[in-house]
């Protein structure tokens, strides 16, 4: 078994307030902003959700990948981070555990760091040789994520790659 943790961060040009909107409030529309995202849903709140305050215990994401499901395993409004559980058709089948943590950081009034910290658990020798693979690919995927979302918070528009996302299913 392999395990892997990789970590992005962006600094984003609204206040920490209007981000955590965007990414906590409007979790589960991932879809209108990610270019890695072709529709996103949310699953409706449950007992004993950990973020109850967003209304909803996670999302269900369709990718490029595939399907993915995303569930909240933590949530602090206060210190405006989460964590949520990632599992689907659009993860790899040597990866046994994954995760991620969204943390935002107010740098001043109209300035916020995003950081992103995804943790994989691997199995199997395949696990074990893919992790650099899976590494790379989660800093690329990372990368683009917060390029794409910086786009659209600050702009209020998607951003390139986006639209030529959208323009393909149309």
């Amino acid at each position: 078994m392999g395990r892997m943790i990789r970590a992005e961060h962006g600094d984003i040009a609204v206040s920490r307030e209007q981000l955590w909107d965007v990414v906590a409030g409007q979790f589960d529309k991932a879809g209108d902003w990610s270019s890695e995202v072709l529709s996103s849903q949310a699953i409706a709140s449950e007992p004993g959700n950990p973020a109850a305050a967003l209304g909803m215990s996670g999302r269900i994401l369709e990718t490029k990948q595939g399907k993915i499901t995303e569930t909240f395993l933590a949530c602090d409004p206060e210190a405006c981070q989460f964590t949520y559980h990632v599992l689907g058709d659009g993860v790899p089948g040597f990866v046994e555990h994954a995760q991620n943590t969204w943390r935002l950081e107010s740098l001043d009034h109209n300035r916020t760091r995003l950081t992103l910290t995804v943790e994989m658990q691997t199995k199997g020798c395949l696990g074990a040789v893919m992790n650099p693979l899976l590494s790379y690919g989660m800093h690329v995927f990372l990368r683009t994520l917060l390029d794409d979302l910086r786009h659209f918070v600050e702009t209020g528009t998607v951003s390139k790659r986006k639209a030529k996302v959208l323009s393909k299913r149309t």
